[in-house]
């Protein structure tokens, strides 16, 4: 009775200082819904995971929006942000018609850039060195501002325990958590 192949939202309004712990507001919103197939089926014959973790369908208005969809083999799917100041509200087919462009103009300047050599001149190679390309620059990142960091340790954080969001949670009400910086990281991290 918990069909995977609809979108569902839950909205919360979560104050400043706990909106960067996205994780740990996760597992609380999973926690209800897993427990409540855990009393149902019993900890030896439970269902599939994709069925005990699916969050209560509450969509609204917060500054917190967490999205679930269950897909099976392969998919991709464009996550598009229209800010109120843009001034005009993106579509899909903007989305379609931007990747397009972007995906021809960079294989035309990877093309004039990496003359590929005999015998890898063919199609497959060039779409595996775009790929290759295109995976090692996909994490550059440059971050400046200030951090929220708990620098307590405290064991909860191991996640070791089956109920390790409890634990989590405990460890965090004693507010151990301090802003730091200003700091600056430039970082490459390969997206795959």
């Amino acid at each position: 009775s918990r069909p995977g192949d609809v979108t569902l939202v839950h909205s919360a309004e979560v104050s400043e200082d706990a909106i960067w712990q996205a994780v740990p507001l996760l597992f609380q919103k999973l926690q209800p819904a897993a427990m409540a197939v855990q009393e149902e089926y019993g900890m030896e014959n439970p269902p599939p995971a994709w069925q005990v973790y699916r969050m209560a369908h509450q969509p609204g208005k917060g500054n917190s929006h967490i999205l679930q969809r269950t897909y099976g083999g392969s998919f991709e799917f464009d996550v598009i942000f229209s800010s109120a100041s843009a001034g005009k509200e993106l579509t899909k087919e903007d989305v379609t018609k931007t990747i397009a462009a972007t995906s021809s103009a960079f294989a035309d300047r990877f093309s004039s850039i990496f003359e590929l050599k005999t015998p890898f001149k063919g199609e497959q190679y060039q779409r595996f060195g775009k790929s290759m390309f295109s995976n090692l620059l996909g994490g550059v990142g440059y971050f400046h501002g200030k951090q929220v960091i708990d620098r307590s340790y405290a064991p909860e954080y191991e996640e070791e325990s089956e109920a390790f969001w409890e634990e989590t949670r405990q460890a965090r009400e004693r507010q151990a958590q301090a802003l730091e910086g200003p700091y600056e990281l430039f970082t490459s991290v390969p997206s795959r």
